[in-house]
């Protein structure tokens, strides 16, 4: 958790904050989006769940991108396959858009980020 300012009342309110308790505005944080991008067509048909604070946003088809909306600051990221699960990283969203690249080993098929 960190303390960030509210983009309305520039207040400091924790990130996780639904509603600013100063102003009240929704979000105080502002709206950010991690995007997670699997760019090569390796491991074609290998299932690849992305999960973003321990809950499940989607199926990651090769060449595909899944966009999870976030509040701003850290979020805890990993992706599971049939072939295994990648180690829990850290993602420090600030605003807009935070690129996630996806891979999958070549000699075992597992996760990882990069």
């Amino acid at each position: 958790m960190a303390i960030i300012q509210c983009k309305e009342c520039d207040a400091q309110v924790s990130d996780s904050a639904p509603t600013c308790p100063h102003c009240g505005v929704s979000a105080p944080g502002g709206s950010c989006t991690v995007v997670f991008s699997r760019p090569s067509s390796m491991g074609l048909v290998v299932r690849t769940e992305v999960y973003v604070d321990g809950q499940p946003y989607g199926t990651l088809r090769a060449k595909g991108r899944i966009a999870v909306p976030v509040s701003p600051g850290d979020h805890h990221v990993e992706i599971q396959t049939s072939q295994g699960k990648s180690s829990v990283t850290t993602i420090s969203a600030s605003g807009g858009e935070t690129p996630v690249r996806v891979s999958l080993s070549a000699l075992t098929g597992k996760p990882k980020f990069g």
